[in-house]
């Protein structure tokens, strides 16, 4: 039997739906019809499934039913059959390629009111007749005995079991006219709806929330409006009383455990959790975090019975790298988190989400040249390659000047020409070099960008701010490493440095002064 079925999913598309015996579902799912019958029908009931139970994120435990190897080989074919033949309702985010619960999330953004609610025993509220009988209905139309043997192959107990890899893609088939009679209530009561698995999310931007869809009892407590009780209930469903919840702007609005006020957040014990981990891992060191890890959460991890405890290492990733898929990758916390992970697993910055890493090892490495001239050829390169990254647009490439210990370039800046001169020896610049550059920016009218690399000597600044038309903005190698340590943007430390010159004619203000500026 093979693991995986190999055809197109349009032809599998097509044999699904011209499927008549229980003989066809053998041949689509590449398995002997005795071989298909002994797994369904005749294999002891319980060596086709482990059972067992994790606890839920509030109280209670759920119970997982797993299917048996040969079992889960079958259902995870059939769920390739099935995905290419369903067609997902755009209100439905849960279990679908391409969609999931960010996306969920991402349609109650910014809303006036959020209310949210689930249903109760969501995949054991579905029995074995729920599923032949969409199996036998509109869109499938399949014989009796096909959707018989596909609903023996799909339910366990006379259920659809919660741990079968068909079992999300069969609750969303049988939910689809659900999906649409509430689309259709959200429309009338103009309100965003949107479904996750067993969560349920409204939102709407009026000063009320309709009354259709949630109400304040007389106790004060938020429950669900009759007409959307009505709808579930008539799809043989039952809402969770215990778990529904009308939140305003004032107050935390979640959506599938993500934060949808004014942006998709993480709660703040999410992140104060990766912060705890990570000290304890430097501070300690791997394998006491990882026993520490153990002790206070065994027992709580969603994990199957019998199973090695997870890496701590690779649990504190796990966390990082969903806290950069909810936030984004360009995210301040979720770099600052991942530059400590890699620090504490000693290994290097991944340039994907750290583009600046490779310049950063480039530049640490010019102290260590001996020839200077080869130390100009490799900064012009990294001040190209820099300014790329930036975004910034170059007018002028950054130019070795042949014989001379300097480096020429031109940029365009949020509406203002820059010249740039670049001196990277060893001793610091003096007024005269600093002059040479004044004077080209006086001929094109353009501000000026003085970067030596080691400084300059201590009457530069003071001399700069003699001079009637304040044009240059002085820059050190200090700037320009806390640039590729990625602790300022290239563009938010020139435009600090732009501020400093126009408001308060000092030529140098350090990249530390304007991070804490924007701090304050």
């Amino acid at each position: 039997m093979s693991f995986v079925l190999e055809e197109a999913p349009e032809t599998l598309r097509q044999r699904f739906a011209q499927l008549r015996s229980p003989q066809d579902v053998a041949a689509l799912l590449d398995v002997k019809y005795s071989d298909l019958v002994y797994w369904i029908y005749r294999r002891p009931a319980f060596s086709r499934y482990q059972e067992f139970s994790i606890p839920k994120r509030g109280s209670g435990t759920r119970t997982i039913r797993a299917p048996a190897r040969d079992v889960a080989i079958l259902q995870r074919k059939l769920l390739q059959v099935l995905e290419a033949y369903y067609e997902p309702k755009p209100v439905v985010y849960g279990f679908i390629s391409g969609r999931g619960h960010l996306r969920h999330a991402a349609e109650h953004l910014r809303k006036r009111l959020v209310f949210c609610t689930d249903i109760v025993d969501f995949f054991p509220s579905i029995n074995f007749g729920r599923v032949r009988g969409m199996f036998m209905g509109i869109p499938y139309h399949l014989p009796e005995r096909v959707a018989t043997i596909l609903a023996h192959l799909c339910c366990h107990a006379g259920e659809l079991p919660q741990g079968a890899p068909t079992s999300p893609i069969v609750s969303n088939m049988i939910c689809a006219q659900l999906a649409s009679r509430l689309t259709q209530l959200a429309k009338r009561q103009r309100c965003t709806y949107s479904r996750y698995a067993d969560d349920m999310a409204f939102s709407t931007n009026q000063r009320r929330f309709p009354s259709a869809v949630a109400r304040f009892s007389e106790e004060g407590e938020v429950r669900p409006g009759s007409e959307l009780i009505s709808l579930v209930e008539g799809s043989g469903f039952q809402l969770n009383g215990s778990k529904t919840r009308l939140i305003g702007r004032d107050g935390r609005q979640m959506v599938t455990g993500i934060i949808v006020n004014e942006r998709l957040n993480v709660p703040r014990r999410y992140r104060n959790q990766i912060r705890a981990m990570l000290h304890a891992w430097k501070k300690y060191g791997l394998e006491p975090a990882q026993k520490h890890y153990e002790l206070r959460y065994s027992g709580t991890e969603y994990r199957r019975p019998g199973l090695e405890p997870p890496r701590f290492e690779l649990v504190v990733k796990g966390k990082i790298d969903y806290l950069g898929q909810v936030r984004g990758k360009d995210d301040t916390a979720y770099k600052t988190l991942l530059r400590k992970y890699c620090e504490c697993a000693e290994v290097p910055l991944p340039r994907t989400v750290f583009p600046m890493a490779g310049l950063l090892n480039q530049y640490l490495m010019l102290g260590r040249m001996a020839d200077a001239q080869k130390r100009g050829y490799a900064l012009e390169k990294l001040l190209c390659s820099l300014f790329a990254l930036s975004g910034i647009d170059v007018r002028h490439p950054f130019r070795r000047n042949k014989g001379a210990e300097q480096i020429d370039g031109a940029f365009f800046l949020d509406g203002t020409h820059y010249l740039v001169e670049c001196r990277w020896r060893a001793k610091v610049s003096d007024v005269a070099q600093a002059d040479v550059l004044r004077g080209n920016c006086d001929r094109s009218s353009a501000h000026g960008l003085f970067l030596s690399i080691s400084g300059w000597s201590d009457n530069v600044p003071s001399l700069l701010k003699q001079n009637t038309v304040k044009t240059i903005m002085l820059m050190n190698g200090e700037d320009l490493e806390s640039v590729l340590r990625e602790q300022i943007a290239l563009a938010d430390l020139l435009g600090g440095k732009l501020r400093a010159l126009r408001f308060d004619a000092e030529p140098f203000a350090s990249a530390n002064e304007i991070i804490q500026q924007d701090k304050s």
